[in-house]
């Protein structure tokens, strides 16, 4: 098998007891968005965000209900599903190998569609790069959300970065996520990242920090990682280059994303 075919499985025996407890800590946490919810409307509060104007609208902008969160394994999604409580739904989904098709941007491109379509070019992800730098950007940042090896890398800047909008009417708590290097060769490839998480687009959260990592290091090279603390449902999710990539330089280099999780969307 080729390097551009080889995925790599970086599961273990102990994801399972992982993906178990992920998905208990996941029930918590939207019966806790649940409750916080319901607060709000016993208060006479408005449960909808009033975007501001320099940043994106939050997208937990309907209500739950308490009873809304069904943890069933779901055989032919290969993930977990919630119930459905006629405004908002969840959908748990669990990794398996570097860009199965468990992940969320695979759902997204599937859409309920016999077959998967990129889902940034039918807009169901939206992707911005920085700007800053010198150079030219190279390749489609749409290819990055696509099913066969991309190329693609920003400008030569420092703390380039890459981000993917998950849509106003969606969030994930993450819990993984995968990497595919964007060239042929282990030029410009990734090696000092941090990931970042936002449900509005305006402040960050650290999800993951990465220091001299060298899975990428190969022709369209891939890797996964868990996200070690579940964390609040997020809109945008963020890949910042904090350290030069294996040629030196400051292009961020990225040919696929995926993530895994608890996805909440509205139901249509």
């Amino acid at each position: 098998m080729s390097d551009a075919n080889r995925l790599v499985d970086l599961s273990s025996d102990d994801d399972t007891a992982q993906q178990q407890s992920e998905t208990g800590v996941l029930a918590s946490l939207g019966q806790k968005l649940a409750n916080k919810l319901k607060r709000r409307r016993s208060r006479g509060g408005s449960t909808k965000s009033t975007p501001s104007s320099s940043a994106p609208p939050s997208p937990l902008k309907k209500t739950f209900k308490d009873d809304c969160f069904d943890w069933e394994k779901d055989e032919n999604a290969s993930c977990a599903t919630s119930t459905r409580d006629g405004t908002l739904l969840s959908r748990t989904f669990v990794y398996s190998k570097d860009f199965d098709k468990n992940g969320v941007v695979y759902y997204l491109g599937k859409d309920g569609r016999s077959a998967f379509c990129n889902p940034a070019e039918s807009l169901q992800v939206m992707i911005t790069v920085s700007d800053h730098g010198t150079g030219d950007v190279i390749g489609r940042p749409e290819d990055i959300v696509g099913r066969k090896n991309a190329v693609f890398r920003t400008k030569n800047g420092e703390k380039s970065w890459i981000c993917f909008d998950l849509g106003y009417s969606r969030a994930i708590a993450p819990t993984r996520y995968a990497l595919r290097h964007g060239a042929a060769d282990k030029s410009h490839a990734l090696q000092h990242w941090r990931l970042e998480g936002s449900e509005s687009g305006a402040s960050w959260t650290i999800l993951s920090v990465h220091f001299n990592e060298n899975a990428l290091h190969r022709r369209f090279g891939t890797g996964s990682w868990r996200i070690d603390e579940p964390k609040a449902p997020i809109r945008f999710v963020r890949v910042v280059q904090t350290g030069p990539n294996a040629s030196g330089s400051h292009e961020l280099c990225l040919g696929g994303f995926e993530v895994y999780g608890t996805l909440y969307y509205e139901s249509s």
